[in-house]
């Protein structure tokens, strides 16, 4: 995976070693908020941008010419990070969802994100899109936990996965009830971010592929990562090494059950890339201590 606020001539190099490496397809995350200001709190879209100096337009230029395929998350939330326009809420999803007030602002929300992927969709007309996932990691945000959450964001979700399809035919769409495939992340770690014996993604996906028994829907792992601190972590690139060889074995076990993998992330950040990334989940200060300092070994 290629950074998209890198020059353009620095996507097409990376995204062309991707290609001998043997890519077929490239993730993409966007904010919902990077693409869509603030509105009114009504179904008239805020103002929309092509982000990161028209990423999208110039994806569209690249993506053919590389013959990439393109899988697409586009965010109301991911993680721990709630990235709605400003005139929605976090608070709007755990709201008590019997009440005709809430049902008729999560379908707002809803009608919201259909115009902002009606707008995406314009600027990408030439790149052939594998899936696409609405939100990404959900049950890690803090609103997970409401009674109301599930039951408004099947609603959103339902909504939003009926124009998906309509505008693009033979899409597939996260999540398990309504959906085509299963999209999750994998990284073997322990609680406190020392990571798992790097043999153990065979017991783990023999375990993933139990529970999701329905053969008609693929996975995809949208991100499998191994992380190398040795500091605080217990980890090493040759821990590294051992673990992406033997998830390549165990993914050749169950290749017809496994449909894609996305590698993230096979280089160090920057200081302040570090920085940047720890502060969008945890405030400095905020974050456990063990997690902040995992921060910081990776700057």
């Amino acid at each position: 995976m290629t950074s998209w606020m890198s020059p353009l001539p620095a996507i097409s190099s990376n995204l062309a070693l991707a290609k001998a490496a043997g890519a077929g397809a490239i993730p993409l995350h966007v904010a919902w908020n990077a693409v869509e200001s603030a509105g009114t709190g009504t179904c008239t879209p805020g103002a929309y941008t092509d982000p990161y100096s028209n990423m999208f337009a110039a994806f569209n230029g690249i993506f053919p010419a590389q013959n990439l395929k393109l899988s697409l998350t586009v965010n109301p939330m991911t993680t721990n990070v709630w990235t709605l326009p400003g005139d929605f809420s976090s608070a709007d999803f755990a709201a008590d969802s019997s009440l005709v007030a809430t049902q008729n602002t999560i379908d707002i929300i809803a009608c919201r994100f259909n115009k902002m992927l009606d707008f995406i969709f314009t600027r990408i007309p030439d790149i052939e899109i594998v899936a696409l996932q609405i939100g990404n990691e959900l049950d890690h945000t803090a609103q997970s936990t409401s009674s109301h959450f599930w039951a408004n964001y099947w609603r959103f979700y339902a909504n939003v996965a009926t124009h998906a399809r309509a505008i693009q035919g033979g899409l597939e769409q996260l999540n398990n009830t309504i959906s085509d495939i299963i999209a999750l992340t994998y990284y073997p770690m322990n609680g406190d971010f020392t990571v798992k014996d790097p043999t153990i993604s065979s017991a783990d996906i023999a375990s993933l592929v139990s529970v999701y028994t329905d053969v008609s829907k693929p996975i995809h792992l949208q991100e499998v990562g191994y992380h190398t601190g040795s500091a605080y972590s217990s980890s090493s690139q040759s821990k590294q090494g051992h673990f992406i060889q033997d998830f390549f074995q165990t993914w050749d076990h169950y290749d017809t059950r496994i449909a894609f993998v996305s590698f993230l992330r096979l280089n160090d950040l920057s200081h302040s890339g570090a920085q940047i990334l720890g502060n969008s989940y945890y405030a400095p200060g905020t974050a456990p201590p063990t997690l902040w300092n995992t921060w910081k070994l990776w700057a």
